[in-house]
């Protein structure tokens, strides 16, 4: 089976390449600056699956450029991927589109169906990015929109940043006890993959998260009492508003989401709670 993944070069894109050619997939992987060459049509055609996962990173302090950074390198990229998709003459059956479960609320409980989403800037880009996959033509694909929580994995992404201060000894956490985290282990999530492109009755939003969220504040807990640091540090939300403004809310703000399609469908989550996963990565 032939497999297209746009942000294929990235820290989950990298890693979800290599997960799928060693289990018999040919992978061709398409980067930020390829995408922006006229070749992306050549390489679309013909192939099986195209797993979209461009985007820049949202950690850092959003000024007006990273806030157009951010949007654009979603919303303006995945209208243009579809664009070419479109204009494919023998296109791929499977179109799975990377999102995310900030769109939902920080108050409720959220299952595939659920409408109570947030109003932030976050949320509007994970909306319109998420509409854009409407624009794809009548021709019989099979569109699956995953919506991740955080990606766990040592090599990158938010534990990698956690992690580091613990190499002084120093261990930070934040959070509250009422706040939400809906995390996915990476190994799990490329396993997800393999199984959504594997079962066709896999369609429209998938929560792709593991089943038993946890909180911020027992996830940053949880580091220290695995490294047990010489030095604890809590940062209240209030410092993490001044340090960083408006996109404090990536530390403040959590969502409790649940994957009742894929319970449903019979995956088998090897990483259910937040003890199995952070044990996995501090033994490693």
């Amino acid at each position: 089976m032939e497999i297209v993944i746009t942000g294929g070069t990235g820290f989950i894109g990298s890693q979800m390449s290599s997960y799928l050619e060693r289990n018999g997939f040919n992978v061709t992987a398409i980067g930020r600056n390829q995408f922006k060459e006229d070749n992306v049509r050549k390489i679309l055609e013909g192939k099986d699956v195209i797993i979209n996962l461009m985007g820049s990173s949202i950690v850092g302090i959003w000024t007006k450029e990273k806030k157009r950074r951010i949007y654009e390198s979603r919303v303006i990229t995945t209208r243009n991927l579809i664009k070419e998709v479109n204009a494919c003459k023998n296109p791929a059956d499977i179109f799975i589109q990377a999102s995310a479960v900030g769109i939902y609320d920080n108050i409720h409980e959220h299952q595939e169906n659920s409408k109570l989403y947030a109003e932030n800037f976050l949320s509007k880009v994970i909306k319109d990015w998420e509409f854009e996959t409407e624009k794809l033509s009548d021709r019989k694909f099979r569109i699956v929109i995953l919506r991740l929580g955080i990606v766990l994995d040592k090599r990158g992404g938010f534990i990698k940043k956690m992690l580091f201060p613990f190499r002084f000894h120093i261990g930070i956490f934040f959070g509250t006890e009422i706040q939400g985290f809906s995390f996915v282990h990476m190994e799990d999530l490329n396993r997800m993959i393999k199984y959504i492109i594997a079962d066709g009755n896999i369609t429209g939003i998938v929560n792709g998260v593991a089943p038993e969220y946890t909180t911020m504040i027992n996830t940053t807990k949880l580091l220290c009492l695995f490294l047990k640091p010489v030095f604890k540090i809590k940062i209240p939300a209030v410092i993490l508003n001044i340090i960083f403004g408006e996109s404090a809310l990536v530390f403040n703000e959590g969502q409790k989401v649940l994957p009742g399609k894929l319970l449903k469908a019979g995956f088998d989550f090897q990483y259910r709670n937040i003890n199995i996963a952070l044990g996995d990565m501090i033994s490693k």
